[in-house]
């Protein structure tokens, strides 16, 4: 996301065209949103994985 940002900002700086800044504000954002949603697959993974083993662990008591 840093770098993506940082070109954003040069581009920005150098008198980019608005065609230029909204496509790169686009994947920024893009990124920004493919990051957060990672993070959410991983907690719902582990939820989900100690919910497994609790279920596991309930049936051979």
């Amino acid at each position: 996301m840093v770098n993506a940002n940082n070109r954003f900002q040069e581009r920005a700086t150098q008198e980019a065209t608005h065609t230029e800044l909204f496509i790169l504000a686009h994947r920024e954002n893009t990124h920004r949103i493919n990051v957060g949603f990672d993070g959410t697959w991983i907690l719902l993974g582990g939820i989900l994985a100690g919910m497994e083993i609790l279920g596991i662990v309930q049936t051979h008591q």
